[in-house]
């Protein structure tokens, strides 16, 4: 568990310091409580998701790679009004702290970019705060990676307006993997539809 090094007389090293009993270890982690640094060792890395490059968001709980719980956000003009609130709603759901949180991610688009910026702005603030790692992913390929069925061309299309799509097109030989054959652009619905076609 972390650095801990069992010996062969059931002893261990705490944090590479104290030495200490496995019963010690028990006992400390009572005493100290859930926001402990010997209990965040050893509880489950939970992952904030947040999704903001459409009009209709979402936030998501994580924990390994398993999804917990999902919240749509109706973005609109209010833009990042309601990301912080469904953040703590989720975590009231799961019974967590935002010191539980392990990992934020969020999606890097393509998409709206005022929706993004407040994403991102959000996500950042959270890692910043918490001391713990961000990392950015991208919209298109997220979406790839939720596809259930093995595929050796799929194409991901987002809405980018104005007649406009933003579309990326990915291999899928193993399920939620997918390898990127065409890169995300930005073109012309008749476009994409003669790019396409067989």
């Amino acid at each position: 568990i972390g650095g801990w090094q069992p010996r062969k007389d059931s002893r261990c090293h705490i944090t590479g310091q104290d030495a200490a009993t496995w019963g010690e270890f028990r006992d400390r982690l009572t005493r100290h409580g859930p926001g402990s640094r010997l209990t965040r060792m050893t509880s489950p890395a939970w992952t904030l998701a947040i999704e903001t490059s459409t009009r209709q968001g979402s936030l998501a709980l994580l924990r390994e790679r398993e999804l917990c719980t999902e919240l749509p956000l109706e973005l609109g003009t209010a833009h990042g009004q309601s990301l912080l609130p469904g953040v703590a709603s989720l975590l009231r759901q799961q019974q967590l702290t935002p010191g539980d949180l392990r990992l934020v991610a969020v999606s890097q688009g393509p998409g709206s970019y005022t929706g993004l910026r407040v994403g991102v702005v959000c996500a950042k603030l959270l890692a910043w705060s918490l001391q713990i790692p961000l990392v950015a992913v991208d919209t298109l390929r997220a979406l790839a990676a939720g596809h259930e069925t093995a595929a050796d061309r799929l194409w991901v299309v987002t809405d980018a307006q104005r007649d406009a799509v933003y579309a990326a097109c990915f291999s899928l030989k193993t399920p939620h993997a997918p390898q990127t054959l065409v890169p995300t652009q930005v073109l012309p619905v008749q476009h994409l539809v003669a790019q396409i076609a067989p």
